[in-house]
């Protein structure tokens, strides 16, 4: 038996989806700077250079998909949030018309 206004198996899917763009977000943004990092603490040689910045370019791009990862995830959450919300607020206002 379910509440008016208790959250449903679709609802709980958009969260899960939403906290797992989110944490996946994190991780890519995490390896990206510590990958940098690694870049920015290893000597770099003038022949290798070109290659360096490759790597670099590697990780910028892997941080920017984490960033976006990471935002797409917070929509998930807001969208699930306000259809949550606005079912709530349905439910409401059909008890208490009845």
């Amino acid at each position: 038996m379910s509440t008016a206004g208790s959250p449903g198996r679709s609802d709980r899917l958009r969260d899960g989806a939403a906290l797992l763009l989110v944490l996946l977000g994190i991780l890519l943004i995490l390896l990206s700077n510590a990958g940098m990092h690694r870049l920015a603490t290893q000597p770099i040689v003038l022949a290798h250079g070109e290659w360096a910045f490759a790597r670099y370019q590697h990780f910028r791009r892997l941080a920017m998909l984490g960033y976006l990862s990471t935002i797409a995830g917070l929509a998930t959450g807001i969208w699930s949030y306000r259809i949550h919300a606005r079912r709530t607020a349905a439910d409401t206002a059909s008890s208490v018309q009845v």
